[in-house]
């Protein structure tokens, strides 16, 4: 994933309802390296002239490792990058049938977690995505699409079907 992504434009797009707002499709295609998250292969072939039809490395967290293994059938990426939140993920790592599959590091999904004030925020798939390419890849460019700070919904879930942890502080 080092190498693929090395020199190269990345757009990671998150799942901001404000993706919807935009007609970023030709400049999301048009990037070296496309990154989705979660939920977002599942709306591709719905809102493509907002959030581009391509996907190059699909993340998804461990904890929810049968719904990222029915999405990456669905955007067919290069890589697949997987999330370690939680401690006992590390025991559910069944990804040795899954083609290109890297796993994100515990410890420094722990040390990005300290940075957050409350403590009891925890970093978004997003927020762990970006930290990971600017730790541990030589990149030309990194491009964001589709993060607002929650600014786009004020329920539990939006349109992408994203989980907004924001709604979860002090619980």
């Amino acid at each position: 994933i080092q190498d693929y992504c090395s020199n190269k434009t990345i757009a990671v797009i998150g799942n901001s309802n404000n993706l919807l707002k935009t007609n970023y499709s030709k400049v999301i295609n048009s990037c070296d390296v496309i990154v989705r998250m979660n939920h977002g292969p599942t709306f591709i072939s719905k809102y493509s002239n907002h959030i581009g039809s391509l996907t190059d490395i699909y993340v998804g967290s461990m904890s929810k490792i049968e719904l990222v293994k029915n999405n990456i059938n669905k955007a067919n990426p290069k890589f697949n990058l997987f999330l370690i939140r939680h401690h006992e993920d590390q025991n559910k790592l069944q990804t040795s049938d899954i083609q290109n599959a890297y796993v994100g590091s515990y410890q420094e999904y722990q040390e990005l977690r300290k940075q957050f004030q409350p403590p009891k925020h925890k970093p978004s798939t997003g927020i762990v995505i970006i930290n990971f390419f600017i730790k541990n890849i030589n990149f030309d460019r990194l491009l964001l699409f589709g993060f607002d700070s929650f600014e786009s919904s004020n329920q539990n879930r939006n349109e992408f079907n994203s989980f907004l942890y924001k709604d979860q502080i002090g619980r």
